[in-house]
Parts: C-alpha cells; sequence; structure tokens
C-alpha cells in the first residue's frame, strides 16, 4: 500500500485498493463513463429502500474518494449516488446514454448522502468519545469540528443533506457524557 501512495498523485481510499472487488468496479464503470454507456448495477443493496435490485443507469462521475459513482437512473429519472461496496456486480449494455442532458453532479455531504432538495444545519457538542467515534466513522466530518478548550468539548457545525446518518450515529452513542448538546 505505501509503494502505491509514494507512487500516485492519485489519493484512493486505501481499502478500496485492497478489496478487488471494488477495482473491478471502479475499473468497470470508468469504462461505461469513457464510452457513455449504459450499465446494470447488479443486486444494488440500497439502505434508503431497503432492498436488493438491479439498477439501470448512466455513470457519469466518481466522486472524491471513489467511495461512490454518480449516475442518472433511468426507472426513477433521478441523479443519485451509489455506493460502491453495495453494488454487486456491473453488467454492460450496449446501448448509449439517452438522457445526458439531465446529468447532474451530485456533491455528497460529509455522511455520503446527496443533496435532494433541502439541507439540514447541525450542531453538536461531543465529549472526546463521541468525537474519535465520529471522526473514525465519518472521517469527512473532521474539518467541521472544532476543540473548544473552555467546555473542554468538540463542536460539529456542519450541513447536512439527510439526518438519517446523524441520528444513527447519535443513537450509537447516546448517553449524558457522549453527547451534551
Amino acid at each position: 500500500m505505501s509503494k502505491i501512495y509514494l507512487a500516485s498523485d492519485v489519493n484512493i481510499v486505501a481499502g478500496h485498493l485492497v478489496n478487488a472487488k471494488n477495482g473491478r468496479i471502479v475499473e468497470r464503470l470508468a469504462q461505461a463513463i469513457a464510452d457513455k454507456e449504459q450499465v446494470i448495477l447488479k443486486r444494488y443493496h440500497s439502505i434508503n429502500s431497503e432492498t436488493i435490485s438491479d439498477r439501470l443507469v448512466e455513470p457519469f462521475g466518481f466522486t472524491d474518494n471513489y467511495h461512490t459513482v454518480m449516475a442518472y437512473e433511468i426507472t426513477s429519472q433521478k441523479n443519485k449516488t451509489y455506493n460502491l461496496d453495495r453494488i454487486t456486480a456491473i453488467e454492460f449494455t450496449n446501448k448509449s446514454f439517452a438522457f445526458e442532458e439531465k446529468h447532474e453532479q451530485q456533491i455528497p455531504d460529509a455522511f455520503g448522502f446527496s443533496f435532494t432538495g433541502e439541507q439540514h444545519n447541525i450542531e453538536l457538542e461531543l465529549s472526546l468519545k463521541a468525537y474519535l467515534l465520529l471522526k473514525d466513522e465519518y472521517p469527512l466530518t473532521i474539518p467541521y469540528i472544532k476543540y473548544n478548550p473552555k467546555s473542554d468539548l468538540y463542536g460539529l457545525k456542519i450541513k447536512v443533506n439527510d439526518l438519517k446518518p446523524i441520528q444513527r450515529f447519535m443513537r450509537g452513542i447516546w448517553s449524558a457524557n457522549d453527547i451534551v448538546k
């Protein structure tokens, strides 16, 4: 791993490089993007709909860390982001993009959720334990956390696209000492 990082200008998450399945998925999606070809995300595991299904999409980009792919889903006629870990395989369709004019880049928030029309401002004070768990589980939140030496707490001030991940996180660590406010 260290040799890859030393020789590369691209900073890709190490876990995805180790995971051969994700490497193959990134390779196939990159080919589809270059060829402007529709693909089927085979057996995609969706947290939102709580289903496992095939998704016909037009992939058009990756997020900065190659954790998700941005794609236009034909059935719903929506731009979405898909977590690479939840894609079982990629199937080529040999069909060219038909909805390229509808492709809109969906930049996910620090919790990995794309903008769906509404954003929420979050302000929390966290104990050391909560801070460490949050930054380990969601490293993209780190720039939004500031230490307050007066209160000996960590302040999280962030705008999110969906409340579910922060609510889930809070329920997981909830106690009087973990989240103050």
